[in-house]
């Protein structure tokens, strides 16, 4: 049987390829067109969605009557056929119009008969008392689907439909049959209520073939493994019926830079929703520090969620400084001291400056304006000759004390980029510094941005091949 398309208002296929694309590219974590996410019942899937379910080679689409409550007012999900396979008549043999015993019924049966097992199994079966109106004879459109297969997928009443008709657009430009008579049809039991084209209700001959919808309550996750589209401004959540629950991959973990906080990932494969949980982390001291040997502190991250695993992480103290470290030596000229990878050279021990020798080998390096030796503070204030040759450096930001940059500074680097923090430089004491290197511009980034301006001006006057040894781009 082929769907009848043609006769739908807003019919929300998205082609079987297009899906398993969405899965694909989920998995190797490229870009997609679409949002991928949960679909949290009531929040993100709401009323008059379109719900495609998949299962192997079959699929249909459903409209969402309400997505958090049944047909009776119970937790589950109340969906109908979007579109119809067959016209029938609700009782072949023209006797009533009951429910009980009618050919719709055994549709409805028959239809739930063949839903695949993973959707079958999530249906709802329900028992309705609903009466339109006082007449007794309006007792034969209640269901009772909590026996075997029988009623467990049902045709809307006349009440259900009302409730829904607007917030779902329930109008569908074609008539579709109705379990119970929109009236009283007390002395007619040879008619049924039928939504006309235009949305409104009218009785048919129990022997008219009219549309058949089905729909039925669903168990679904709170928050389904669906992928979300767009088609005619309808919104549609594709979701494979196996698989409505999120399928998480391997968790990925995170360290704080003090290790003093841990996070843990887990991404659905299929729609990409993601949970991220923290860690208590717990330290523990395995090992005191001692002269001669490094000591260590144990870090332990444990998540309140069983789906993460506990995290170990060992951090290595640094060892005790030895009775002959202790004591300071006394700080001369030209002595050299290696601080946090970095070499540099002391200048003046009485003005406290110092220059550096050798920059740490990182490919962004930055120029402190001042170090601390032996626990006393000195200024950066000279860049020595062939400071970064032979490193990756290929940047370096020069801090607000230098006043001196050697000849050659640059020379047998990879540094293009130069950015000034000091206002100090002149036109003596940066003759050839870049000469020999392969700078191409330096950025003046000195304080307000109307001192910038100034001292850009102002070095702009001596910022030349001549003086500097290079050609360079100053702005």
């Amino acid at each position: 049987m082929k769907k009848k398309n043609k006769e739908k208002k807003w019919h929300a296929s998205v082609k079987k390829s297009v899906f398993c694309m969405a899965a694909c590219l989920t998995l190797a974590g490229l870009a997609k067109p679409w949002d991928v996410h949960a679909a949290v019942l009531g929040e993100d899937m709401k009323q008059g969605n379109i719900l495609e379910l998949q299962s192997g080679d079959w699929k249909e689409d459903y409209v969402v009557l309400n997505p958090t409550e049944t047909n009776v007012g119970t937790s589950g999900t109340f969906v109908m056929l979007n579109g119809y396979y067959d016209k029938i008549m609700f009782d072949e043999k023209g006797e009533s119009n009951a429910w009980e015993g009618s050919s719709a019924q055994k549709y409805c049966t028959e239809y739930y008969r063949k839903l695949p097992v993973t959707v079958k199994d999530r249906v709802i079966g329900v028992r309705t008392t609903d009466t339109e109106s006082g007449s007794a004879w309006l007792d034969v459109s209640n269901i009772d689907g909590t026996k075997t297969d029988k009623d467990k997928v049902f045709f809307l009443s006349f009440k259900e439909y009302d409730a829904y008709r607007t917030g779902a657009n329930l109008s569908s430009g074609y008539k579709w049959l109705l379990r119970c008579p929109g009236t009283d049809c007390s002395e007619y039991h040879d008619y049924i209520g039928v939504v006309d084209n235009d949305g409104s209700i009218h009785n048919y001959s129990i022997e008219h073939l009219i549309a058949a919808r089905p729909g039925f309550n669903l168990r679904l996750p709170s928050d389904i493994c669906a992928v979300k589209t767009e088609k005619d401004g309808v919104t549609v959540w594709k979701a494979d019926a196996d698989k409505l629950g999120h399928t998480y991959g391997a968790p990925v973990y995170e360290w704080s830079k003090d290790n003093r906080g841990c996070t843990g990932t887990i991404r659905c494969e299929i729609c990409g929703e993601s949970i991220v949980e923290k860690a208590t982390v717990f330290v523990t001291s395995e090992k005191k520090p001692t002269a001669k040997e490094n000591g260590m502190d144990v870090y332990t991250a444990i998540f309140p969620d069983e789906r993460f695993q506990t995290q170990v992480k060992n951090i290595s103290i640094e060892k005790l400084p030895s009775k002959t470290e202790t004591k300071s030596k006394k700080i001369t000229a030209g002595a050299k001291y290696t601080i946090a990878g970095s070499v540099y050279k002391v200048l003046s021990p009485k003005a406290k400056t110092v220059s550096i020798v050798k920059a740490k080998n990182v490919k962004s390096y930055t120029i402190s304006s001042t170090v601390k030796i032996q626990g006393k503070t000195f200024k950066v204030t000279q860049i020595e000759t062939k400071a970064f040759k032979d490193s990756k450096i290929v940047k370096v930001t020069i801090g607000k004390n230098v006043k001196v940059l050697k000849p050659k500074a640059f020379a047998g680097s990879k540094v293009t980029k130069v950015i000034l923090k000091t206002k100090n430089l002149k036109k003596s004491t940066i003759k050839n510094c870049m000469k020999s290197s392969k700078v191409k511009t330096i950025q003046v980034k000195v304080g307000t941005k109307k001192e910038n301006k100034k001292i850009l001006k102002a070095y702009k006057k001596f910022f030349k091949k001549s003086v500097l040894g290079r050609s360079v781009r100053l702005f």
